[in-house]
């Protein structure tokens, strides 16, 4: 247990901060600490200083079975760049809840706030009582994943790298969310199952709008009934088929450059994987052939490296001639849902049908 009587745990991320505090509240009730909780039931000033005063006015009474006391101050808003966290009644209010406290003997503070404005002169305050931590929001899968492995071994269940990173593409980096994602894939497969990237695929929907993961990559699978019925949910979503059809063709233009690179024999691709020093080398070779001026979702080279690996893998399983073939196949799709707007669905339709049965064809035998 950290040493000192006050904890300031604050930041952009919520659930962390939560699951943080109720570490620190649970660590002082195994060494007999009552723990009592005030927070703001709105966010007007009167709120704010409703909740600082009850709190205050706990530490005028003793337990006469724990003297030893936590008073956590819980979900506190109104240090934010907010009229209310910018108002005066609420800073002498804090300052007052403060002078209060030091003088309370057996007296421990939790304050889990968020979203806090960190130029305040009361922030430096808080942040100079005692022990404090930040809890930025997440930003990529690689900040996440010391938090993934724990909640992984909590749940008593372990999981890949690239199916973390599939999870965040599909949930996002909302650690709440993939916290209830983790826990319905652990009660899918047990105790001491481990989750692969078919799990996800499988298991976890699409929560972040705009984005179509799902309907693409089954697209490519061989597997002509589950991509159907991911076209299907593609559609309980999405009113509109032209993203997703932008997205296999963004898809397909990448598959095809790196197939290219693959028959050249300029690109080995070794137990499927790409390797980013031989990749590097090919960038060095073809970037001057691409504008430098602004990044470009046509310019190969520009693209996140771990999801061209995920590419990587797919085209293993396609010759140059049917990447092509699907590059042609969706111009087709294109001007067809064009003339017949109203049926879009069923023309998706024809071409998710396509896909998979191509993958399976006897053009693709042999990759």
């Amino acid at each position: 247990m950290e040493s000192g009587r006050f904890y300031f745990l604050y930041g952009n991320d919520a659930y962390a901060i939560q699951q943080r505090a109720q570490e620190v509240a649970n660590t002082f009730t195994q060494d007999t600490y009552t723990v009592e909780i005030f927070q703001p039931q709105g966010t007007a000033i009167a709120d704010a200083e409703r909740c600082l005063w009850e709190a205050q006015n706990a530490m005028r009474y003793r337990d006469l079975f724990s003297p030893r006391r936590v008073l956590w101050l819980r979900h506190i808003d109104f240090l934010a760049d907010t009229p209310t966290g910018r108002s005066e009644v609420v800073r002498e209010a804090i300052e007052t809840f403060l002078s209060s406290w030091q003088h309370a003997e057996e007296m421990i503070c939790i304050l889990s706030a968020c979203p806090v404005d960190r130029r305040t002169k009361i922030f430096k305050q808080l942040d100079s009582l005692g022990h404090s931590e930040f809890f930025p929001e997440a930003k990529t899968s690689t900040e996440l994943l010391p938090w993934v492995r724990k909640t992984c071994q909590q749940h008593s269940i372990t999981i890949d790298e690239e199916a973390l990173e599939l999870l965040c593409h599909r949930v996002g980096f909302s650690r709440q969310a993939l916290s209830q994602e983790i826990e319905k894939l652990s009660l899918y497969i047990g105790i001491n199952g481990h989750i692969t990237l078919q799990e996800i695929q499988k298991l976890v929907p699409e929560l972040i709008p705009g984005e179509f993961f799902e309907a693409v990559d089954l697209f490519y699978s061989a597997d002509l009934e589950t991509a159907l019925q991911g076209l299907r949910r593609y559609f309980i979503y999405h009113k509109e088929a032209r993203p997703l059809l932008s997205a296999l063709q963004h898809r397909n233009r990448l598959m095809i450059a790196l197939r290219y690179f693959v028959e050249t024999g300029e690109l080995h691709l070794r137990q499927q994987r790409l390797s980013k020093s031989e990749w590097e080398q090919l960038a060095a070779q073809y970037s001057s052939l691409f504008s430098q001026e602004e990044k470009s979702s046509f310019h190969i080279f520009q693209q996140n490296f771990w999801y061209l690996s995920r590419l990587a893998k797919e085209v293993t399983h396609f010759p140059l001639e049917v990447l092509l073939r699907f590059q042609k196949k969706f111009t087709e799709i294109l001007f067809k849902m064009i003339r017949f707007h109203d049926h879009t669905a069923s023309i998706m339709e024809e071409l998710f049908r396509y896909g998979p049965l191509a993958r399976s064809s006897s053009l693709c035998s042999g990759f």
